[in-house]
C-alpha cells in the first residue's frame, strides 16, 4: 500500500461542522451544504 495519496485524492480543504442540514426524511441537503461553503469563502 502506498504511503501517500495522489494529489487528486486529497481534499482541498476540510470543514468541521457541528451538524449537517438534513431533509425531513434524513437525507443530507447537499445543495444547502454547498451554499453554506460558498458563503464562507
Amino acid at each position: 500500500m502506498p504511503a501517500a495519496l495522489t494529489a487528486y485524492k486529497v481534499p482541498r480543504r476540510v470543514v468541521v461542522v457541528e451538524e449537517l442540514p438534513r431533509s425531513q426524511i434524513g437525507k443530507i441537503l447537499r445543495r444547502e451544504v454547498r451554499e453554506r461553503l460558498l458563503a464562507q469563502g
